[in-house]
């Protein structure tokens, strides 16, 4: 029997993260499958990815009509249903997380933001990574006081 490449990679260090996410995904079992068996450590997602699971499949009509008939507002609905996705994947990944002592195991949303002076921003990394990406800040009209850093090296 060979050896399955993603758990190969994983025990070499790497952790492994599927870029995208839908209810679909998660309620057949397959993201429970890829965490189980390919050691998937991790999913990532974005508002891009999001409207596309949401559009493209009838998994959250339930959700969809039940928000509508409280009569929400559009992005009420949205984070509820992105809330519920994102917490349900969670779900699954806890073990991971309880595995790897809170290395992996978590479900990121990458937001947009229209303007970029006004969040704080923390930067963790070894010092080249922060220093650029500090610089791509300042570049961009963020105040220096709202970047918060911490560096590491290893």
């Amino acid at each position: 029997m060979s050896i399955n490449p993603l758990v190969e990679l994983t025990t070499s260090g790497q952790s492994i993260w599927y870029d995208g996410i839908e209810r679909g995904l998660i309620t057949s079992g397959e993201l429970k499958r890829l965490i189980d068996e390919d050691e998937l450590r991790g999913v990532t997602s974005n508002p891009t990815i999001f409207e596309k699971a949401i559009d493209s499949s009838d998994h959250h009509s339930d959700q969809l009509r039940e928000q509508a008939e409280r009569q929400n507002s559009a992005s009420e609905i949205y984070e509820a249903l992105v809330v519920r996705d994102i917490q349900m994947a969670a779900d699954l990944l806890a073990p991971v997380f309880e595995k790897t002592d809170g290395a992996d195991g978590f479900v990121s949303l990458a937001r947009y933001i229209s303007d970029l002076t006004t969040p704080i921003y923390y930067i963790v990394g070894p010092p080249a990574m922060v220093d650029a990406l500090r610089n791509v800040l300042n570049d961009a009209g963020v105040n220096t006081d709202n970047i918060r850093t911490e560096e590491f090296t290893g």
